[in-house]
């Protein structure tokens, strides 16, 4: 975007552009950046991949436990006796829940799921990728196609990092 300036007291026109900071700048940026945000669309629908992530088995195996220790525990309630026993159950329940809760629900390495999420606030961008780093197809490959609105590629602006976790 060009701009007039003002050097020494004299004004220098221009008679092309938006000022930058201008009311018609975040105007001019959806306009520009929609076939972007069609491009992204697009991309989201090739790269998504599997409808939620796979059960993780340890998990999944303490859940059970728990299920089964509180049918003792019902079958126990109420009788005369077997208080303490009951309570062993309860405590055994509470130290099974504390260790299931270390653990995530779904499997984070699961190879079967992948997504692309982008979000765009006036002309900043911000792309991000869920996917196994292993895989053969490294997500910022997808990334070497320019959209077809002609986005000039700003090395110097851009960042492509990976999160290993």
């Amino acid at each position: 975007m060009t701009q007039a300036s003002l050097q020494d007291w004299t004004y220098h026109g221009t008679y092309s552009g938006v000022p930058q900071g201008s009311i018609v700048a975040p105007i001019l940026a959806n306009v520009y950046l929609h076939e972007l945000d069609l491009f992204m669309k697009g991309l989201k629908e090739q790269f998504d991949q599997g409808k939620r992530r796979a059960k993780y088995p340890a998990y999944h195996r303490q859940t059970e436990r728990i299920r089964r220790l509180r049918k003792q525990a019902d079958l126990l309630k109420g009788k005369e006796g077997k208080t303490e026993q009951l309570q062993e159950i309860q405590a055994e329940i509470r130290r099974v829940d504390r260790l299931r809760k270390r653990l995530p629900s779904v499997d984070p390495f699961d190879g079967g799921y992948r997504r692309l999420y982008s979000c765009r606030y006036a002309d900043d961008y911000v792309i991000g990728i869920m996917v196994m780093y292993h895989q053969k197809s490294t997500p910022f490959d997808l990334f070497t196609t320019l959209p077809p609105c002609g986005c000039p590629s700003l090395a110097h602006q851009s960042r492509l990092s990976a999160s290993l976790r």
